[in-house]
This record gives structure tokens, C-alpha cells and sequence, in this order.
């Protein structure tokens, strides 16, 4: 086993293929929590780099000391703790109906369209205060013993999570519901219905919503008895581990939604964008796969609202090929590279499998103008419906 420490100054220090890292904090005017996520930050950081060979970590942080601690593993406990990773995010993952739809007025739904892209818009600014924030209850979990030890800090939770916490995630909402009067209503009168195994990508998740604190406490304890958990690889790679735990702990709070919106039935498309690289500003290749930040003007709020783009490139980019692009950059550079990027690819059309057209005036017009729209921008196979709702929408 190396040892590895560090002055509050930057240092550098080169890990081996064969080696897994973990790293913790010996400031003691930290917190044991503040500790702890220092550490998982720096944990991804060093995961990201490890393949080129060095990392260097700066002192801006409060952090005075770090021990880095390396345990040797071979190339097939490393392949094996990752596949077993891989599995269990793939278990934590929700199930989502193979179509779901997105309700939308006239002109946004032209511009989804014609961009082939979806807006994801910052969870700050959507139209749930709540977003993200639901609280858990942690007292509920009291009488329930966990198999695995992480699994104890649910029992701890109590209030709502901070705005902090969420700044940085997007999300575009969907609903389970087809044809829904309450929705169109709501946000408008065009139903959008989407492949959703093509909504998946890297860094992109979909959730499936719950509104009570007893259905997302069932949801728990039903991934902490999921046997992966149990891999002796665990046993050499506790940075696997913890890092599977840490998308539990995302998705709980991704799937909690306040109960005032349960008829919405929601499944919502949900990602990451940092807009702060404070504590890895010689690191632009960390962050850059993930989608370039973009503002619009919300006409009722009066200020510039962040929203990122979902859509498909013709032709991904690789994260190689993506790091060699930012390769000695500043952040902001960075930044400037990746949306320019965006700008500039092109794009597949979106996985639409259907449009229906709410109830309104003219609502037979509106079928007529849609198909040409979807055909005079490529797509050939979408099915336009009239809904059956009868309102005279006036």
C-alpha cells in the first residue's frame, strides 16, 4: 500500500494503471460530512485523470492535508468491481414505459421541431418551487435495518435539501399519461409522445417520479437489498462502492416530487452541468462531456433562465476526442469550445413516435399543419392523432 501526503500548496504525484485510490481529509475543522464530500469530489477527479498518468491537486480548498491511500488490485479485479458498478447503477436505474410524452405549447413545439433538440431547463427556474427539494422524513426509516451500512444515512435526513445542492441539474419533464386533459390544459396543446430507451445517453437519466414518503421509502430499502451490493471486489475498491451509493442518493432525490403534482404522472429526463469548476480549474477535461449552458428569456420571471440541449449528434464526439479539444484550456474556454461544438453538429432527428393534438378551435387544422411540419423537416413516420377529449377550447 503508498501513502501519498500533501501541503495546502499543489503537488503532483503519479498513480499506477493497476492501482484504485481513495482519499481523505485530515482537516479537523471540517466536519466529518464536509470531509466526506470533499473526498468524493476529489475521488472523481482523480478517476478522471488517472488514464493520463498524473493529477494535480491545488490548495484552494480548506484543506490542509491529504492522505492518499493506494491498494494494488490486478487488471481483473479492476474489470470485474466495474462491471459489478455498472450493474448495480443499472438496477438503481428506474423502468420507464417504452413512450412517453411531453405536453407543450404551438411555438415550442415548432422549435423542438425544427432544432431537433429539447430544452432542459435549470431545476431553480422550472415551474416547481419544490423541484428536487422534496424532503425525505429520515425518522421513517427507524425501525428498518439496512443490509448495507450507507444505507444508515437516510435515517439522518430531516428539512429540505439546499438550492446549493441542485443548481447545476437540468431537466425536461414528461408524463406516463397519453391524451391527458389536465396537462393539456396546463402546459399546452400539443402531446409529444418519445422513445424513451433513445432518451437515455451518458450523463442523461430518466426517473420515474413518486409523490409519498412511503413509496419512496419502499424504493430504498428495495435497493439496499439488491445482492451486487454484497461483490467481494467491494472489498478490495470501496471507491466503487460508495460510488454506486452516491446514485441511490441521487436518484432518491430525482424521484421524490411534491404530492400536489401526482396526476401529472411525471418521468423526468434529468442532467448535470457544472457551472462552477472551482476545485478543478486545471482540469477543464472533467467536465467536458458534459452539455454547453445557454440562457432564454422567461417572460414572466423578467430575467435570463439557464437551460442546456438534449438532442443526438450525427456523430458523437469521443471523450478522447473531447479532451484533446480542451487540452491546456481555461475554463471558460473550455466552455466557449463545447458550445460551439454543440452549435455546429449536426443532428439526428428526435425519437418521436406520435403527436396528439389537444383540444382547441381549430383543432383540425392544426393535424393538417403539423404533418407538414414533421415532413418538411425529415420525419416521415410520425403519427398525428386528433384528441378525443371533447372541449371546444375556447
Amino acid at each position: 500500500m503508498n501513502t501519498f501526503f500533501g501541503q495546502e500548496k499543489s503537488f503532483l504525484f503519479l498513480p499506477q494503471e493497476n492501482e484504485e485510490y481513495e482519499i481523505f481529509s485530515d482537516n479537523k475543522s471540517l466536519s466529518p460530512a464536509r470531509r466526506k464530500w470533499r473526498g468524493l469530489e476529489l475521488m472523481e477527479r482523480l478517476s478522471s485523470v488517472a488514464k493520463q498518468g498524473y493529477a494535480m491537486l491545488h490548495g484552494k480548498s480548506q484543506i490542509d492535508y491529504l492522505l492518499l491511500r493506494a491498494t494494488h488490485m490486478s487488471d481483473f479485479d479492476k474489470n470485474k468491481c466495474l462491471e459489478t458498478m455498472n450493474k448495480l447503477i443499472h438496477k438503481i436505474e428506474d423502468e420507464v414505459p417504452s413512450t412517453i410524452y411531453h405536453y407543450t405549447k404551438a411555438e415550442a413545439f415548432k422549435g423542438i421541431i425544427e432544432d431537433k433538440e429539447i430544452w432542459m431547463t435549470n431545476a431553480l427556474f422550472v415551474d416547481d418551487k419544490a423541484e428536487l427539494r422534496a424532503s425525505l422524513e429520515g425518522s421513517m426509516f427507524r425501525d428498518v435495518e439496512f443490509i448495507n451500512p450507507q444505507f444508515d444515512s437516510f435515517k439522518n435526513e430531516s428539512g429540505v435539501p439546499e438550492s446549493k445542492s441542485i443548481e447545476d441539474y437540468y431537466l425536461a419533464c414528461f408524463s406516463e399519461a397519453r391524451n391527458s386533459f389536465d396537462q393539456f390544459r396546463a402546459y399546452g396543446n400539443y402531446c409529444i409522445g418519445f422513445d424513451a430507451r433513445r432518451l437515455k445517453k451518458k450523463r442523461y437519466n430518466l426517473f420515474r417520479c413518486v409523490y409519498k414518503q412511503e413509496d419512496i421509502k419502499n424504493w430504498i430499502i428495495s435497493k439496499d437489498k439488491l445482492p451486487e451490493w454484497g461483490s467481494k471486489c467491494f472489498d478490495k475498491a470501496r471507491f466503487y462502492k460508495k460510488w454506486s451509493f452516491a446514485e441511490v442518493r441521487f436518484a432518491r432525490q430525482a424521484k421524490l416530487k411534491n404530492k400536489h403534482y401526482e396526476s401529472e404522472h411525471e418521468v423526468r429526463l434529468l442532467v448535470r452541468s457544472n457551472s462552477s469548476w472551482a476545485w478543478y480549474t486545471n482540469s477543464p477535461e472533467m467536465f467536458c462531456d458534459q452539455p454547453a449552458v445557454y440562457f432564454r428569456h422567461h417572460d414572466k420571471m423578467n430575467l435570463p433562465v439557464p437551460y442546456v440541449n438534449f438532442f443526438i449528434p450525427k456523430r458523437p464526439k469521443t471523450k478522447k476526442e473531447l479532451e484533446t479539444m480542451v487540452k491546456g484550456k481555461s475554463p471558460i474556454e473550455t466552455k466557449q469550445i463545447i458550445r460551439k461544438m454543440e452549435i455546429e453538429q449536426e443532428k439526428e432527428l428526435l425519437p418521436i413516435n406520435e403527436i396528439v393534438i389537444g383540444p382547441m378551435q381549430h383543432q383540425e387544422e392544426a393535424v393538417k399543419a403539423t404533418k407538414i411540419l414533421l415532413l418538411e423537416n425529415g420525419y416521415n413516420k410520425v403519427d398525428v392523432i386528433p384528441s378525443d377529449i371533447p372541449f371546444r377550447g375556447y
